[in-house]
């Protein structure tokens, strides 16, 4: 039975990749948290990724065939005010996760963005060059560099607005939308934006198939249907039967927000179909899903 580490086990994605992998995995997670969010029952390490010491020897002991890297620093804004931390998150950390794998001889998969890219051509294919635009999309794109430079063995799975479902999880964008049409709020959301929405459940399913194939090298694991932040919010309504016209379209630039971000990051997740046959569901079979699970979360 292969080991396989989960980092970043605490947080939307790697809650939802454990779920899938402790079954049939000898699985161990590890969180910057002191305890495990999860009753899965298996060993759980607090491993923060910024500390090269303690990712080699959580690595030596651990002695795991495969690392899946879900952890990140996400919080777009701040990380304009707080750059130094964005950076020794989701590149240096990764870079030691890379160093720390290759000694081990560990498949590392890397999970990356669609912020990466600048936004003013959409459509990207794995072979367009990125141009981030702030403090955290360079910090994600520094993070990928990394893991080429050391030179292990590498998986780096690009994905885009990222949401579902999990125990003490932050806000996400689904989640935003329907607690505030739920209390009666109007919301303001930008019609210039455009991304490949994904549910966290089919990432991580889709990760699952890639390791389990030996996938290597570059992907990008995203829902195939780009749409605007606006268009979603609609389609979260309709599929919560929420009152839309609670939904107000305004552009990007009326937000003032500090960090840019690029208008049409949309990915083009063809090269997952050509070499896997994998395909993540549409926006409208990816809400139903995610309405199941939330409503399981709400009855407890």
């Amino acid at each position: 039975m292969k080991r396989v580490l989960i980092v970043g086990a605490n947080g939307l994605l790697g809650q939802r990749v454990a779920r899938l992998f402790v079954d049939e995995y000898d699985l161990y997670c590890a969180s910057v948290e002191p305890e495990s969010y999860l009753d899965l029952h298996v060993p759980y390490l607090q491993l923060d990724i910024t500390d090269r010491q303690a990712v080699f020897e959580k690595i030596r002991s651990v002695r795991p065939d495969v690392v899946i890297n879900a952890s990140a620093y996400t919080q777009v804004d701040r990380a304009e005010e707080e750059p130094d931390l964005c950076f020794a998150v989701n590149a240096e950390g990764v870079g030691y996760l890379a160093q720390a794998c290759k000694a081990g001889g560990a498949l590392l998969v890397h999970v990356s963005t669609d912020y990466v890219f600048d936004g003013k051509k959409g459509n990207y294919r794995e072979e367009d060059n990125p141009n981030p635009l702030g403090v955290y999309a360079r910090s994600k794109w520094l993070g990928e560099q990394r893991v080429k430079e050391v030179g292990g063995e590498f998986l780096i799975a690009r994905t885009a607005v990222l949401y579902g479902m999990g125990v003490r999880i932050g806000p996400n964008f689904p989640l935003w939308v329907v607690h505030s049409l739920r209390n009666g709020q109007t919301i303001r959301v930008v019609d210039d934006q455009i991304g490949n929405p994904t549910f966290a459940d089919d990432l991580a399913a889709a990760l699952k198939t890639l390791v389990e194939r030996g996938a290597r090298g570059l992907y990008h694991v995203a829902g195939p249907e780009p749409i605007s932040r606006y268009d979603f919010a609609m389609e979260i309504a309709h599929t919560f039967g929420l009152n839309d016209t609670k939904i107000q379209r305004i552009k990007t630039e009326e937000l003032q927000q500090k960090a840019p971000r690029p208008l049409d990051a949309s990915l083009d997740v063809s090269k997952l179909w050509r070499d896997y046959g994998l395909r993540l569901r549409g926006v409208k079979e990816q809400l139903r899903a995610f309405r199941t699970l939330y409503e399981q979360f709400q009855a407890g």
